[in-house]
């Protein structure tokens, strides 16, 4: 099917305008970053509204050439951001995309979903204790973020921290969503962690 360059002109157009709206946990940080009432570089509008042309297209090097040129104009936007990251992990460069997520994270600190893809990354580079942190910053962000919680609670098991484990169950013991399961869980970690401290080893 033959693609109408034209009608992806007018999409790109109004991604960028609805992305670049403040989101619920970026708000702060795009205000601070823009001020109040700046217009956005239209250099920065026009490179941004190709990438995205060239991202619907699946030419990724294209789109990652005109998200860099977008961000030369304007560095206030964690849209593009987000999006060169994007392309450099269709590309595979975890490095890179890494990199210019954790720039993302210094300028827009309360943007839940770079610390989520930041995590992501760190967690594919074995690097466990970075992506800890991540998923720390988003319940900081939003305690009832409870994907993050779960991937928390698995690191921490995965690095044998019980205390912390233990902690984030009475957490959400404590936030009104008890069960069964989660009941099991704490008194687990109570056991484990008594053992451990006890000293007395396991039975095989």
């Amino acid at each position: 099917m033959k693609i109408n360059r034209g009608l992806l002109y007018l999409f790109a157009v109004g991604l960028f305008f609805s992305c670049a709206a403040p989101q619920k946990f970026s708000q702060k940080n795009e205000q601070a970053a823009l001020g109040k009432g700046q217009p956005f570089n239209p250099r920065a509008v026009q490179y941004f509204i190709r990438g995205t042309v060239a991202n619907m297209l699946n030419d990724t090097e294209s789109a990652l050439i005109n998200f860099q040129q977008a961000l030369l104009y304007d560095s206030t936007s964690v849209t593009i951001y987000k999006n060169m990251a994007d392309q450099y992990l269709g590309m595979k460069e975890f490095d890179s995309a890494r990199r210019v997520l954790e720039q993302a994270a210094a300028r827009f600190p309360n943007d839940i979903e770079v610390h989520y893809t930041l995590a992501s990354i760190y967690y594919s580079q074995h690097n466990l204790e970075a992506a800890e942190r991540q998923y720390e910053k988003i319940l900081e962000l939003a305690p009832d973020e409870f994907d993050a919680r779960n991937y928390l609670i698995t690191l921490y098991l995965t690095e044998k921290k019980l205390q912390q484990v233990a902690q984030q169950y009475e957490l959400i013991y404590e936030m009104g969503h008890d069960n069964p399961t989660l009941t099991h869980a704490l008194k687990s970690c109570a056991i484990f962690i008594l053992v451990a401290n006890s000293g007395i080893k396991p039975l095989n």
